[in-house]
């Protein structure tokens, strides 16, 4: 099975639907005052038709 852009973006979109990952990932990527002030009880799910024109031309 070979690597694409395109099975990154469903994996990730996949990830990133997990409110519990993201919470650990800011928590884990950025200054513990940064994790601290955030809100995480206000995430939500969103349209994952966002794609940016870098991964739209891969």
């Amino acid at each position: 099975m070979g690597w694409s852009w395109a099975g990154m973006r469903i994996r990730s979109k996949e990830l990133f639907s997990y409110p519990e990952f993201v919470r650990q990932l800011i928590e884990g990527f950025t200054s513990p005052e940064i994790a601290r002030i955030m809100d995480f009880s206000t995430l939500k799910l969103h349209s994952g038709h966002y794609i940016t024109p870098f991964t739209s031309t891969c």
